[in-house]
């Protein structure tokens, strides 16, 4: 065997390749048809900016479909108060119609009384009287069903002076509590002879088959004592000229048909109880069954 020395022994073991360190992170490779090799690093920065692309679409069709049930659920209100405003339109125009016949009467009134006082000649001039003492109303009590053995202890004490018109019931759909809502609409008409608004209170009431004032349902919230509000001036304010739509909403755990009677209350602003329309409820005055 040959004697290698030691200087031939240390240039062999220079000249062993060196490994490469193992590096945990992944790399994108690109192998070309020479041969070569070639970093594919950005196509891992393309699918980064891609990936970033994704996100932001996705965030921006959520947001905009929530955006857009808003707008819709807007125009769905939208679209119920232009109808509402038409049927108050097309009232106001009945009533403009009502109120220039009456006005043409009373001109053609006017133009024949000076010929008659001519005519007349009174030797003294009558007594003027105030309007409730040559025209005395009644209290106004308004009913579906019987509504004077119904309340017989909740009467008005003052004139009528406001009516109530076109009432209805609705059932509003339940929340996810299981509470059950009741809308309640009318019109309120300002029937006074006298010049000027009339303002005040008012309150919606349904009234249970069985049971005390307690199981009333009111709105708004008040204490009620022989069948009547106690705190008028905690009602729903008002001031009408002509009429005015009024929508109130009750919430309770029972179903409608446990009631079976509601009553609308006018009060004037000095809590003198003017109104008190009763209606019985029923499968026609139900709406949104």
């Amino acid at each position: 065997m040959e004697d290698i020395s030691r200087d031939l022994e240390r240039e062999i073991a220079n000249a062993r390749p060196k490994l490469p360190k193992k590096s945990k992170k992944q790399k994108i490779l690109i192998l070309s048809p020479d041969g070569k090799i070639r970093s594919g690093w950005y196509l891992r920065f393309c699918n980064r900016v891609l990936l970033i692309l994704a996100a932001i679409a996705l965030t921006s069709c959520i947001v905009l479909y929530f955006m857009y049930n808003a707008i819709q659920t807007k125009n769905l209100h939208i679209i119920q108060e232009l109808d509402h405003m038409g049927d108050t339109y097309q009232d106001l125009l009945h009533e403009r119609e009502t109120l220039m016949a009456r006005l043409f009467l009373l001109q053609k009134d006017m133009a024949r009384t000076p010929s008659k006082k001519q005519k007349s000649k009174p030797t003294t001039p009558p007594k003027e009287k105030s309007t409730w003492e040559t025209v005395p109303e009644t209290p106004q009590v308004s009913s579906g069903e019987n509504s004077e053995n119904s309340l017989p202890s909740a009467k008005p004490s003052a004139p009528a002076i406001v009516t109530v018109q076109k009432f209805s019931i609705e059932k509003a759909p339940e929340d996810e509590s299981g509470v059950k809502k009741i809308i309640v609409k009318f019109n309120i008409r300002n029937v006074s002879k006298n010049v000027g608004d009339v303002s005040g209170w008012l309150f919606a009431a349904i009234k249970p088959r069985q049971g005390t004032d307690q199981d009333w349902l009111i709105s708004p919230k008040s204490s009620i004592k022989d069948g009547v509000p106690v705190t008028p001036e905690k009602g729903l304010s008002f001031s009408i000229a002509r009429f005015r739509p009024v929508k109130l909403m009750l919430e309770t755990e029972k179903e409608i048909d446990f009631f079976h009677e509601a009553v609308v209350f006018v009060f004037d602003k000095k809590g003198t109880l003017i109104t008190q329309s009763v209606f019985g409820i029923d499968q026609t005055t139900i709406t949104g069954n």
